[in-house]
């Protein structure tokens, strides 16, 4: 059975209904039969064909993973599986997933994900059935994230099994879930990678990983792996060798490189030409998540003193830019979306206490939306933007921001906003919410935790 889709996915070739639904059923009634390899297939087979776990089979087949009988192979691939199936089930702004049967004998009775993509506005008019489909999708993604917890810890006590795809798939399913490795576990799985021959897809996976985890990795370190994948890339160019490479499409694999050298400011002119010339060639095979990530690496050509240097001579920008500034702009403004109750609690606060401000306007030039826009300076045409960051904007520690976050930070402050940082831990501690403002205000946001190189 589990043969039948890991083929499938292999040949991204989705089966029909009625066979998936006989497949799903079939899985739900034999779980505890399954091995690591059959659970690791499984997972991979649903990630590569975009098809979402239902709660009850998610529930039941993750329960039956034994860290302790996968290799590296099955614990880096079930990582990398289990990242692509959370961005698949509902998350807070949209809503892409299929319809699975979990009923062994009535089909008719099925446990539905929707796969409609709703906005904020349509979201708040749903019915109880669509609030139960997002519940039963938190509960999924509940039970994904604890998984790869588990599946991290023991990869470590396996490391030196590890081959350089395995830590490629694991650190970055890691990462995609925002998971954490304590500083000297990630160094080692980093240092494994580093001085030996790495293909493409492990190159652009492990560069996409240190560029997200940068504030926990030594400067050496990061130096050192760095320098070894920019070599690779160089070398490898296009090629793939990796049966999951297909998830990405050549696209999604250029737009990532991308986004790691705007985030760790690479200069380095040879590969920041042959990333141009990808980018010319693949002009029509961007998807909106990969256009939004380009967006970024043009953003940061233009603001960052760095990239600029290295890229104002490159004679492929001007065309790049002509054909794809705008698309990859509006796919930005798409997917930037950051519903937060914290935001909104800050900037009615700021009302309360007499200090004019506006929600989530739109910065022209970047595309950014700005958490709260103060329209009150203590200069004329200061502009004071507070950035507020909840939860969601730090890895697993709770201590370490995004690099998304970071690179927002970097673009906001190159725009000549003045940034005010107020991190969701310092706003639930104050009982004194207007004091706790306007002291900001009056130090103009100075933010120990936004650690920017």
């Amino acid at each position: 059975m589990t043969d039948i889709l890991w083929s499938h996915g292999l040949l991204q070739n989705e089966p029909d209904d009625f066979l998936y639904i006989r497949l799903s059923a079939r899985a739900l009634s034999c779980v505890q039969a399954f091995q690591a390899q059959d659970i690791s297939d499984f997972l991979w087979s649903h990630a590569i064909l975009g098809k979402a776990l239902a709660p009850v089979l998610a529930a039941r087949l993750l329960a039956h993973i034994r860290v302790q009988d996968f290799g590296p192979q099955e614990l880096s691939e079930t990582v990398w599986s289990i990242a692509i199936l959370y961005r698949t089930s509902p998350v807070d702004d949209r809503i892409e997933a299929r319809k699975i049967d979990v009923e062994q004998q009535q089909p008719q009775n099925r446990v539905l994900l929707s796969n409609q993509t709703l906005g904020d506005e349509e979201r708040l008019d749903q019915s109880k059935h669509n609030n139960q489909t997002i519940s039963n999708a938190n509960n999924v993604r509940s039970i994904l994230h604890d998984t790869c917890q588990q599946i991290c810890q023991a990869a470590f006590s396996k490391i030196d099994e590890f081959s350089v795809t395995s830590i490629s798939n694991l650190l970055w399913g890691m990462t995609s879930l925002s998971e954490t490795l304590p500083h000297g576990q990630l160094e080692m799985f980093l240092r494994k990678a580093e001085g030996i021959d790495i293909n493409r897809q492990d190159a652009v996976l492990l560069l996409w990983s240190a560029a997200i985890l940068q504030p926990r990795i030594s400067h050496d370190r990061l130096a050192n792996i760095t320098r070894n994948l920019q070599s690779s890339l160089k070398e490898r160019g296009c090629e793939n060798k990796s049966r999951s490479y297909n998830m990405w499409k050549r696209g999604g694999m250029t737009s990532m490189t991308c986004w790691s050298i705007a985030v760790l400011r690479i200069e380095d002119v040879e590969l920041i030409e042959s990333v141009m010339r990808e980018i010319k060639l693949l002009i029509n095979e961007f998807q909106e998540m990969d256009l939004s990530l380009l967006h970024i690496f043009f953003l940061s050509c233009s603001l960052d003193p760095k990239l600029k240097r290295v890229i104002e001579h490159n004679p492929d920008m001007h065309v790049v830019r002509s054909e794809l500034q705008e698309r990859a702009k509006n796919s930005f403004l798409k997917v930037n979306l950051r519903p937060s109750k914290l935001r909104k609690q800050i900037a009615e606060t700021f009302s309360r206490t007499g200090i004019p401000c506006i929600e989530g306007r739109v910065d022209v030039e970047s595309g950014y939306r700005l958490d709260v826009l103060l329209l009150q300076g203590s200069q004329p045409g200061d502009q004071y933007v507070v950035e507020v960051h909840d939860r969601n904007c730090f890895l697993a520690d709770r201590k370490t921001l995004k690099a998304a976050m970071l690179l927002r930070w970097r673009h906001l402050a190159a725009l000549g906003y003045h940034l005010i940082g107020i991190p969701y831990w310092e706003w639930e501690s104050i009982l004194s919410k207007r004091e706790y403002l306007l002291s900001k205000l009056a130090s103009c946001g100075s933010a120990e935790y936004v650690k920017l190189d």
